[in-house]
Protein backbone atom coordinates (compact mmCIF):
# COMPACT_ATOMS: atom_id res chain seq x y z
CA UNK A 1 0.00 0.00 0.00
CA UNK A 2 1.78 3.34 -1.05
CA UNK A 3 1.66 6.15 1.32
CA UNK A 4 0.99 9.72 0.48
CA UNK A 5 1.64 12.00 3.22
CA UNK A 6 0.75 15.94 3.33
CA UNK A 7 2.00 18.42 5.52
CA UNK A 8 1.93 22.34 6.15
CA UNK A 9 3.91 24.52 8.60
CA UNK A 10 4.22 27.78 8.95
CA UNK A 11 7.91 29.30 9.54
CA UNK A 12 9.40 32.06 11.14
CA UNK A 13 12.59 32.04 8.86
CA UNK A 14 12.09 33.89 5.53
CA UNK A 15 11.15 32.07 2.39
CA UNK A 16 14.92 32.72 0.84
CA UNK A 17 16.27 31.05 3.77
CA UNK A 18 14.47 27.66 3.75
CA UNK A 19 14.56 27.30 0.18
CA UNK A 20 18.01 27.33 0.56
CA UNK A 21 18.16 24.78 3.31
CA UNK A 22 15.62 22.28 1.67
CA UNK A 23 17.47 22.58 -2.02
CA UNK A 24 20.00 20.65 -0.45
CA UNK A 25 19.71 17.52 0.95
CA UNK A 26 23.15 16.97 2.86
CA UNK A 27 21.77 19.62 5.31
CA UNK A 28 18.64 17.11 6.03
CA UNK A 29 20.75 15.22 8.49
CA UNK A 30 20.59 18.38 10.82
CA UNK A 31 17.47 18.83 11.60
CA UNK A 32 15.45 15.32 10.29
CA UNK A 33 15.95 12.56 12.35
CA UNK A 34 14.46 10.07 9.99
CA UNK A 35 17.84 11.00 7.76
CA UNK A 36 20.98 9.53 9.30
CA UNK A 37 23.29 10.63 6.03
CA UNK A 38 22.84 12.48 2.69
CA UNK A 39 26.06 12.25 0.96
CA UNK A 40 26.15 14.35 -2.38
CA UNK A 41 27.27 11.63 -5.33
CA UNK A 42 26.77 13.96 -8.01
CA UNK A 43 25.56 17.38 -9.65
CA UNK A 44 21.95 17.46 -7.81
CA UNK A 45 22.18 13.61 -6.94
CA UNK A 46 22.61 12.19 -3.51
CA UNK A 47 23.03 8.85 -1.55
CA UNK A 48 20.88 8.91 1.45
CA UNK A 49 20.19 6.59 4.00
CA UNK A 50 16.81 6.90 6.26
CA UNK A 51 16.45 5.27 9.04
CA UNK A 52 13.95 4.42 11.69
CA UNK A 53 13.16 2.61 15.18
CA UNK A 54 10.20 1.16 15.75
CA UNK A 55 9.73 -0.44 19.38
CA UNK A 56 12.91 -3.59 19.03
CA UNK A 57 12.82 -2.74 15.41
CA UNK A 58 14.95 -0.51 13.34
CA UNK A 59 14.17 -0.22 9.69
CA UNK A 60 16.63 1.81 7.01
CA UNK A 61 16.92 1.74 3.39
CA UNK A 62 19.37 3.54 1.34
CA UNK A 63 18.21 5.83 -1.87
CA UNK A 64 19.84 7.59 -4.39
CA UNK A 65 17.77 11.15 -4.66
CA UNK A 66 17.88 13.47 -7.09
CA UNK A 67 16.55 16.71 -7.12
CA UNK A 68 14.25 17.44 -10.18
CA UNK A 69 13.36 20.97 -9.81
CA UNK A 70 15.54 23.89 -10.72
CA UNK A 71 18.20 25.21 -7.90
CA UNK A 72 16.69 27.80 -5.85
CA UNK A 73 13.29 27.60 -6.94
CA UNK A 74 10.50 28.16 -4.74
CA UNK A 75 9.24 24.32 -5.24
CA UNK A 76 11.62 21.85 -4.46
CA UNK A 77 11.10 18.33 -6.36
CA UNK A 78 13.42 15.08 -5.47
CA UNK A 79 13.30 12.17 -6.44
CA UNK A 80 14.72 8.33 -6.27
CA UNK A 81 16.44 7.67 -9.60
CA UNK A 82 18.48 4.84 -9.14
CA UNK A 83 20.81 3.40 -11.78
CA UNK A 84 21.30 -0.03 -10.56
CA UNK A 85 18.99 -1.62 -13.45
CA UNK A 86 16.60 -3.26 -11.20
CA UNK A 87 12.82 -2.13 -10.83
CA UNK A 88 12.40 -0.23 -7.57
CA UNK A 89 9.67 1.72 -6.03
CA UNK A 90 9.07 5.17 -6.86
CA UNK A 91 10.00 7.98 -3.92
CA UNK A 92 8.93 11.68 -4.52
CA UNK A 93 9.07 14.68 -2.14
CA UNK A 94 7.85 18.61 -3.10
CA UNK A 95 8.53 20.80 -0.83
CA UNK A 96 6.73 24.33 -1.71
CA UNK A 97 7.75 27.36 -0.18
CA UNK A 98 5.78 30.73 -0.07
CA UNK A 99 6.66 34.03 1.68
CA UNK A 100 3.82 34.66 4.62
CA UNK A 101 4.45 37.85 6.35
CA UNK A 102 7.84 38.15 7.44
CA UNK A 103 8.25 34.35 7.54
CA UNK A 104 7.22 31.47 5.35
CA UNK A 105 4.69 28.68 4.39
CA UNK A 106 6.36 24.69 3.70
CA UNK A 107 4.11 22.56 2.48
CA UNK A 108 5.44 19.57 1.76
CA UNK A 109 4.01 16.10 -0.32
CA UNK A 110 5.83 12.84 0.31
CA UNK A 111 4.53 9.96 -1.77
CA UNK A 112 6.13 6.24 -1.57
CA UNK A 113 4.70 3.52 -4.20
CA UNK A 114 6.21 0.94 -1.83
CA UNK A 115 5.05 -1.70 0.57
CA UNK A 116 7.29 -1.33 3.70
CA UNK A 117 6.56 1.75 4.93
CA UNK A 118 2.85 0.49 6.59
CA UNK A 119 1.40 1.04 9.44
CA UNK A 120 3.42 2.42 12.28
CA UNK A 121 5.99 3.92 9.84
CA UNK A 122 3.99 5.90 7.96
CA UNK A 123 2.45 7.46 11.66
CA UNK A 124 6.12 7.76 12.40
CA UNK A 125 6.85 9.61 8.63
CA UNK A 126 3.80 11.83 9.00
CA UNK A 127 4.94 13.25 12.82
CA UNK A 128 8.62 13.71 11.63
CA UNK A 129 7.30 16.10 8.73
CA UNK A 130 5.88 18.08 11.21
CA UNK A 131 8.27 18.16 14.01
CA UNK A 132 11.37 18.15 11.34
CA UNK A 133 9.78 21.75 10.24
CA UNK A 134 10.12 23.21 14.20
CA UNK A 135 14.16 21.95 13.90
CA UNK A 136 14.61 23.53 10.49
CA UNK A 137 13.88 27.02 11.57
CA UNK A 138 16.15 26.45 14.87
CA UNK A 139 18.39 24.92 12.17
CA UNK A 140 18.26 28.34 9.70
CA UNK A 141 18.15 30.48 13.62
CA UNK A 142 21.47 28.88 14.32
CA UNK A 143 23.58 29.86 10.69
CA UNK A 144 22.34 33.09 10.86
CA UNK A 145 23.73 33.37 14.55
CA UNK A 146 20.10 34.23 15.46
Amino acid sequence: MPIDIRSSQRLESSSVDVIRMVSDLATYGEWVTLIESATLIADDTWSVDLAADLGPFRRSKRLRIQRTSPPASAIVTFERNEIDGRRHASWKMIVDVTPSGSGSEVSVRLHYSGRIWLGPLERLVTDEIAASARRLDAAISERAGR
